[in-house]
This record gives structure tokens, C-alpha cells and sequence, in this order.
């Protein structure tokens, strides 16, 4: 395993005040790139720049990063065309951002390729140990076994490396360039994919999963829709064709909001289209780590988005792997309905909370909570009675709704029996009484 040594979170840390020291960051994988080359000379095999012009257009940059961090210790200031670790990889759009990087689709000069460039502000540890601690997760992640069946369905890192800018040192992240995510798959079927592909998503995402857990030995913490997206077909020359169709979007140029001042432009994110892919022969990959846990060693105790957040997280119970697997059983439910299953609100007088109201939805499909599970959580008599009922919300009815009945309504009892049957292994209260992703990717209904 790459460990991250304890001198580069200082150094990380104090990146705004000490980052012309930061030149030892990396080391271990990594190379150190001194400052990005604009207009950089590019080979002739290489997509031509020339065929990509930058479009200075009007949209709300509001949607866009945080400007004021074009500062000391904060983003690089990117301008397209700029190229990183000696002119190999050259930017060509921004695809999105983050509150501690910006992420770019990047040509790949050496291997001919397009990429995935990550590029982390300065200081991006003193927000938080999240994106040090990605690093090593996604080094680890990316060398525990290759030959696993679920290995090509996580996200790698391709590479690493340091570059020294105007406002510091950034850990820059190379990855493989991948497609939308599923949520954007299910808005571009309209909310219904073909059965088919349902299938073959959910058992490559389980392969995937499985390769987290007993593999890398991770808790990814974070799974949603958003997070497992598309491989390319013929990456190359897809990418070609829609930078020339949607050529990058800029707002005017401007300066930085304090000392040096440095010039910078935003630009509008421009992820990738959903590229259907021919019959339903789709592949995913699990991506995003950024949240990830060491299944031994757990960096936060409140994980998961708040619809997805398993039982025992709510309650504050102790959590493992099978957390992961209650929001996979949340997933599998939103691809076969187009729906969330649980849609918690807090009520405007207060009288009762988003908690209640997700563990009411819970009582309603799954029963009464089981008394083993509240005297393990330590916020759980805040919300329940010893009977596995709630305090405070009155006239909820245990098995009031059907899960099965509802997959029925939409897709007829064939379909909702072997489904039903997938997801009653994942919807249990007791976290080990859940399946394991292992035994999900075996089940009778994802068989081809």
C-alpha cells in the first residue's frame, strides 16, 4: 500500500504560505511539473487545438467553481490549450469541479488518448484530509488485484504527479476518461431502461463492489447513480468528433481576487453527452472515492446521501461493507422504477425530523426496527420506543407498503418476483443479514 507520508500533510496544510518548498510531494509515483506550457507544441498524431477554439459565451458563472479561490493556496488558473508534466497532457474542455479541485478532458499526447486530469488547489488538505487521503485510497485501490473479475469496473488512477503553479502546489490525478452516469442514462431513456440493461448494469456494479470490499478492502460510503458511470466505445474518436461539435465555452478573462492578481478564466463545465451505446451492451465502472473508508479503519462516522443512508447509520450504529449495500439495494429499485424508494423530508413545524421520517418510510416497507439493532445505536431512543416504533409520528402501519406490489404495478409479477427476490436480500435491517455484493453479482435474475 502507498502510504502518504506525514511531512506532505504539513506540507499540504501550510501550501499557501510554503508551496515554492512543496517540490517533495509524490515523489514515491509521482513526478513534479514546474508550470503548465500554454500554446505547447503538440504532435502531429495529436487532435489539433485548432479544431477545438475556445467559444466565449454567456452563462452564470455562479454554477460554476468558487472565483475567489483563483487565489494563494486555491485552484490552478487552466486555459485550454495548456499542457502539464513536460507538454504530455494537453487540455481541451473542463468537464466539472469540485469544492477542492477542477477536472478537465485532457489529450493524452504520448498514448493518443483522452483522459480524465484532476487537479487539486493548493491547499486542499487544510479543508479537510479528504483528498490526501483519495490519493492513497486510489493507489491502493488501483494495484490490489488486477485479476479480479470486478476489477475493470472501479475506477484507477493512470497517474500522478505535482505542479508548481502561481498559487502553489497541486496534486494533479490522471484517470481513465469515462461516459455520463446513470442518472443521466435513466433522463436519456425517460426514466425506463430496457430490463437488459438493468441487468448488465447491476451485475457489473456488483463485480465492482465486490472488488471494493474484499479486495482493496474498502467501504466506498458514497454510491449513487452519479457515481458509476459508462465506459467509452472507441473513446478517441467519440471524444474527436464532439470537441469539434462542442467546442469549449469561456466567460471573458479575469483577475484573481487578491495579490499576485493572477489572470483566469472560467469556464463553463461541459461533461460528456450520453453516448448510447449499441444494443444494450453498456459497461460501468464505481468512481469517486473521494468519501471512501478503509473497511478497518473509518475516517467519519455520518456517510452516505441522506436517501441512501442505511439503518444503522441513521441511527448511529456501527457500520461495515453492508452499508454499501442497503444504498445498492436504493440503486437497484431507482434503475428498475425511475424513483427514489425513499424520499424523507423534515416537516416545516419541526414536529418531526428527516430521520423520522426516512426510519416511517423504512417501518412502512420493512416493519418494526428490530430492538437489537436500537440498543447498538447510540441516536437511535432519540427517535424510537422500545417497540421499534416511533416517538413522535403517529398512525405509521409496519408493512404498509409493498415493494414488491409497486415493481408489479410497472412491470408485471414475472419481473417484480425476481426482482422482489434481489432486493429482500439487501433490505434488512440487520446489516449482516444483507448479501454480500459477491453473492448479488450471482443472482438468478442478472444472469445474461
Amino acid at each position: 500500500m502507498f502510504r502518504i507520508r506525514r511531512r506532505r500533510f504539513l506540507q499540504l496544510a501550510f501550501a499557501a504560505a510554503t508551496f515554492l518548498l512543496c517540490y517533495c510531494l509524490f515523489k514515491s509515483g509521482g513526478d513534479s511539473d514546474t508550470s503548465a506550457q500554454p500554446s505547447a507544441e503538440i504532435s502531429s498524431g495529436s487532435f489539433s487545438t485548432q479544431s477545438a477554439e475556445v467559444v466565449i459565451g454567456t452563462f452564470d458563472v455562479s454554477h460554476e467553481e468558487d472565483v475567489t479561490r483563483y487565489s494563494p493556496g486555491g485552484y490552478h488558473p487552466v486555459t485550454i490549450g495548456d499542457a502539464f508534466k513536460d507538454g504530455r497532457y494537453v487540455v481541451r474542455r473542463k468537464i466539472g469541479y469540485g469544492e477542492y479541485s477542477t477536472v478537465w478532458l485532457t489529450e493524452d499526447i504520448q498514448k493518443k488518448q483522452f483522459v480524465a486530469l484532476k487537479i487539486l488547489a493548493a491547499n486542499s488538505s487544510a479543508g479537510g484530509i479528504d483528498e490526501v487521503e483519495e490519493v492513497e485510497i486510489l493507489l491502493h485501490t488501483t494495484k490490489a488485484n488486477p485479476s479480479h473479475p470486478g476489477y475493470k469496473h472501479v475506477i484507477s488512477i493512470l497517474d500522478h504527479f505535482d505542479h508548481v503553479g502561481v498559487h502553489g502546489t497541486h496534486i494533479c490525478l490522471v484517470f481513465e476518461l469515462l461516459g455520463r452516469g446513470g442518472y443521466s442514462l435513466l433522463r436519456h431513456y425517460n426514466e425506463q431502461l430496457p430490463l437488459p440493461m438493468v441487468k448488465r448494469f447491476l451485475q457489473q456494479f456488483f463485480l465492482g463492489l465486490d472488488y471494493l470490499h474484499t479486495q482493496a478492502r474498502i467501504v466506498h460510503t458514497d454510491l449513487k447513480l452519479d457515481n458509476i458511470l459508462l465506459m467509452l466505445d472507441d473513446p478517441y474518436e467519440t471524444i474527436k468528433n464532439d470537441l469539434r461539435a462542442n467546442p469549449p465555452i469561456s466567460a471573458p478573462p479575469q483577475g484573481s481576487q487578491g495579490p499576485p492578481h493572477t489572470p483566469y478564466r472560467v469556464y463553463k463545465s461541459q461533461p460528456l453527452p450520453v453516448f448510447e451505446p449499441p444494443g444494450n451492451a453498456i459497461n460501468v465502472k464505481i468512481v469517486d472515492l473521494g468519501v471512501a473508508n478503509w473497511v478497518d479503519k473509518h475516517m467519519r462516522s455520518l456517510i452516505t446521501s441522506p436517501i441512501l443512508r442505511a439503518p444503522e447509520v441513521v441511527l448511529g450504529a456501527p457500520w461495515d461493507t453492508s452499508a454499501d449495500i442497503w444504498s445498492a439495494a436504493c440503486i437497484v429499485y431507482r434503475l428498475l422504477m425511475g424513483d427514489e424508494l425513499f424520499n424523507p423530508f423534515a416537516r416545516p413545524d419541526a414536529s418531526w425530523t428527516e430521520e423520522e421520517e426516512h426510519i416511517a418510510q423504512m417501518i412502512e416497507l420493512l416493519g418494526r426496527v428490530p430492538s437489537s439493532l436500537i440498543e447498538r445505536g447510540k441516536y437511535a431512543h432519540k427517535y424510537l420506543e422500545a417497540d421499534g416504533m416511533l416517538w413522535k409520528i403517529a398512525g405509521i402501519e409496519p408493512h404498509s407498503r409493498s415493494l414488491r406490489a409497486m415493481i408489479a404495478e410497472r412491470h408485471g409479477d414475472e419481473v417484480a418476483d425476481q426482482s422482489y427476490d434481489l432486493l429482500s436480500l439487501m433490505f434488512r435491517y440487520e446489516p449482516y443479514e444483507r448479501s454480500t455484493a459477491a453473492q448479488l453479482a450471482q443472482h438468478p435474475w442478472l444472469r445474461p
